[in-house]
């Protein structure tokens, strides 16, 4: 969607002191047995110079991968990655506008795609975790028409009453919207 938050390439690494809130507030010590100097890496002892020298050059590392990563599957270099990068966030259209994204859309235009791009005829949608049945739900796919067709005639649905049938209707106008929307809580009919 143009609105959507896209990003953010990057990372960061963090170790908070706790040692002395424990001491000091807690009245909690630690005592350490480590064979070698780096051995215990403890939020419960302020890490040395060295330590975050070592913290930093993972931190640099994985943000290296990431760039790699992001690179291979945008098509492109690690710098020009870097410069749109660095932790920030892009709305949809800034990162169409930038590479990030080849196409902007909503979910039923991404399951579309992932449908014609698998060779399927028709998408299959399953939600995880299951979801014990839902009549509601049931009851709105029954409306939905073979041929995709989102509108539901008071004549094609007989059986149904003629407030669900305008109420549904109404669902799916609001929901091929696009953009930032507000809606009241109530609706102003005029008969």
């Amino acid at each position: 969607e143009p609105t959507t938050i896209t990003g953010s390439i990057g990372v960061f690494g963090m170790i908070p002191y706790t040692g002395r809130m424990f001491e000091e507030k807690l009245g909690m010590t630690f005592d350490r047995a480590q064979t070698n100097k780096h051995a215990i890496m403890s939020t419960n002892k302020k890490l040395t110079t060295e330590e975050l020298t070592l913290i930093q050059t993972e931190v640099d590392a994985i943000y290296d991968l990431f760039l790699k990563r992001v690179a291979d599957g945008r098509k492109m270099t690690k710098e020009q990655v870097n410069v749109v990068g660095r932790g920030r966030v892009w709305t949809g259209t800034d990162a169409l506008r930038i590479g990030l994204v080849d196409k902007l859309g909503g979910i039923n235009d991404a399951i579309a795609y992932a449908t014609k791009e698998a060779g399927l005829d028709k998408a299959k949608i399953l939600f995880y975790p299951q979801r014990k049945s839902d009549k509601w739900l049931e009851l709105i796919e029954q409306l939905e028409d073979e041929d995709g067709d989102t509108q539901v005639s008071f004549e094609q649905s007989a059986q149904l009453p003629k407030d669900l049938v305008e109420h549904y209707n109404k669902l799916k106008r609001i929901e091929q919207y696009s953009g930032i929307q507000m809606r009241l809580p109530y609706d102003i009919v005029i008969r």
